[in-house]
């Protein structure tokens, strides 16, 4: 019997053997147009990760975004200001298509360490199970739904609060304070593990974009490998699969992974120069 363009993908997931190898696109990069209703009538899954099954409440914090144009540049820019019982965080964007790039990191000195732990502490996850739910039976059986998980705590630190230079400063002469905040970030994320491992989907992602280079393997080995094995665990109690997005020449820990929780790697990139 022929399947479904989510079946085979979840076949592949589950090592179940699809009836073939399914062709899989993010839906952000497939625009609608002729050529999308041709590959979806000739098997394309799309890949949705815009209904998430979990949202994050932060009582105690209000963001507020200020969008504007650079006087110079003419480029648009957003400012991200948040309000933390501890004091504000800034930071500055720029939108560019499915990504963005940061022109102001929300730390800025050691004073910011203490808002940073404020608003890990603050965050807290509430189940929305029926979004998901709802968007599978409205997509149907051409799309599967990707769940996920943001940054694990060491990387949220170096690509979305620190940056790479401040980060390597900070490991070097501020480290207990580098540390004080994983641990806040990591109280946060097992939070959010309980309600993604009771959830009604099949996979979850959890973190991703690890490069060997900044991270070594020291540090993936102790500080960001725990925590996927401690959720793929979770995830596995409940029947699920867990993956994450590792799109760099990981080769330096590719070891390390083949031993761990993680089923799957999404966006896995061949390695093209040996570490």
């Amino acid at each position: 019997m022929e399947m479904t363009p989510r079946e085979r993908v979840e076949a592949v997931l589950f090592a179940r053997g699809p009836d073939h190898v399914p062709f899989t696109v993010y839906e952000g990069m497939l625009p609608q147009c002729e050529v999308e209703r041709q590959l979806r009538n000739e098997g394309l899954c799309i890949q949705n990760g815009r209904f998430g099954p979990m949202k994050s409440t932060r009582p105690n914090c209000i963001t507020e975004t200020i969008t504007y144009t650079h006087p110079e540049t003419g480029k648009g820019l957003t400012k991200t200001i948040t309000h933390t019982p501890e004091g504000d965080l800034e930071s500055i964007s720029e939108p560019a298509g499915l990504t963005s790039w940061q022109h102001e990191f929300p730390f800025k000195g050691p004073e910011d360490y203490r808002k940073l732990i404020a608003l890990a502490e603050d965050t807290q996850f509430e189940p929305q199970y029926e979004t998901y739910e709802k968007a599978q039976a409205w997509l149907g059986d051409d799309a599967f739904l990707r769940t996920a998980i943001g940054y694990s705590p060491l990387q949220a630190i170096i690509y979305s609060y620190l940056g790479v230079e401040s980060f390597c400063i900070e490991w070097a002469e501020r480290r207990d304070s580098v540390m004080e905040l994983y641990w806040a970030l990591a109280a946060r994320d097992r939070r959010a593990f309980k309600v993604m491992a009771e959830g009604p989907f099949p996979f979850v992602q959890y973190c991703g974009n690890v490069s060997p280079q900044i991270v070594g393997r020291e540090r993936f080995q102790e500080l960001i490998l725990p925590l996927y094995n401690e959720f793929g665990r979770m995830l596995h109690e409940n029947g699920k699969l867990y993956g994450c997005h590792l799109d760099d020449n990981c080769g330096l820990f590719a070891d390390l992974i083949a031993d761990s929780e993680l089923d799957c790697i999404e966006a896995f990139t061949p390695p093209r120069i040996p570490i």
